[in-house]
């Protein structure tokens, strides 16, 4: 017959727990910390913040590269590190989604969307004031198929991408907007615009001033851009920019297409109409050429000898 075994036979065979020894102890891992690479691949992951109606869905996690052909892949939480982890030269290619956050290059680097067909919303809107979704301090850098959007309470500097003095800037295929202010806000620097849509921001599509001892640093130019629907001026240039305008439309803004103010204006090949005010205002100009444009509504020059230089380059009128 058998006995089933007793409470404390059961207890005699079962083996107290054995603790590690000293040197084998488990111990938390530590990841080495990663050197700002010129080309490296990121990760980042979805956000938690909703979009808003009409965008892509968050991203999810996907490879998000600095350098196009590097295999090397390293994690990211954001943007903003990955912009942080890159040495001068470097190109952040991100994939398609709605990113929130605000972006400083103090290095030249490129911001560029991984897919043509997709769409990358960068985002920033705060409750503090003067901070731009984008600020650049730095030559060299280079945005590329990307839309930004911007609300910050500022009273002055109010921009969705803002070029500070000494900076350059390249974009290539970009949509900015302000429910604010300005979308490209430029103060002392170098702005170069090609195909972007500068559109339904609260103030100017662009403002472009020079440095604060009235001069320019380089000529700024938007070439083949729209700036339409915008509160104040479709392109405001003062305090002695020098600016060029070509092939671009600049249409349906609540003041004037375009304002210079002590500043260089060039217009070639534009298309200036419906702006509330009218379509061109010239003041103090420190120079004007104009050629082969089509302005529909009144220009405003004060000074009659550059009035008659405009009219006599073919401003359109």
């Amino acid at each position: 017959m058998l006995r089933s075994p007793s409470l404390a036979s059961l207890r005699a065979l079962r083996t107290p727990p054995q603790a590690f020894p000293r040197r084998l102890r488990p111990c938390a891992s530590v990841a080495p910390a990663i050197p700002r690479r010129t080309a490296l691949a990121l990760l980042v992951a979805p956000l938690a913040a909703p979009a808003l109606a009409g965008d892509p869905p968050p991203p999810q996690p996907l490879l998000v590269r600095l350098g196009p052909d590097d295999p090397d892949a390293f994690t990211y939480g954001s943007v903003a590190a990955a912009v942080e982890a890159a040495e001068a030269g470097a190109v952040v290619t991100i994939a398609a989604g709605y990113y929130a956050g605000r972006l400083i290059l103090s290095r030249p680097v490129t911001l560029a969307a991984a897919d043509a067909e997709g769409k990358v919303v960068l985002e920033h809107s705060t409750v503090n004031p003067y901070e731009a979704t984008l600020q650049v301090e730095s030559p060299g850098c280079v945005l590329r198929g990307l839309t930004l959007r911007h609300a910050s309470p500022s009273v002055a500097s109010n921009n969705c991408v803002l070029v500070r003095g000494g900076a350059a800037l390249t974009l290539e295929r970009c949509a900015l907007s302000s429910a604010t202010g300005s979308g490209l806000g430029c103060e002392g620097g170098v702005v170069t615009a090609r195909s972007c849509s500068l559109s339904g921001c609260r103030l100017h599509g662009a403002a472009l001033y020079g440095d604060l001892g009235g001069e320019s640093s380089g000529e700024s130019t938007l070439e083949g851009c729209t700036m339409e629907g915008n509160g104040g001026h479709g392109v405001l240039l003062r305090d002695g920019v020098a600016a060029a305008l070509r092939n671009c439309v600049v249409e349906k803004n609540g003041l004037f297409g375009v304002e210079a103010v002590d500043s260089t204006l060039t217009l070639v090949g534009c298309t200036v109409r419906s702006n509330r005010r009218g379509a061109v205002r010239l003041e103090r100009g420190r120079g004007y050429d104009a050629e082969a444009n089509a302005l529909d509504g009144a220009l405003f020059v004060t000074d009659q000898i550059a009035e008659n230089a405009w009219r006599a380059r073919g401003a359109g009128l």
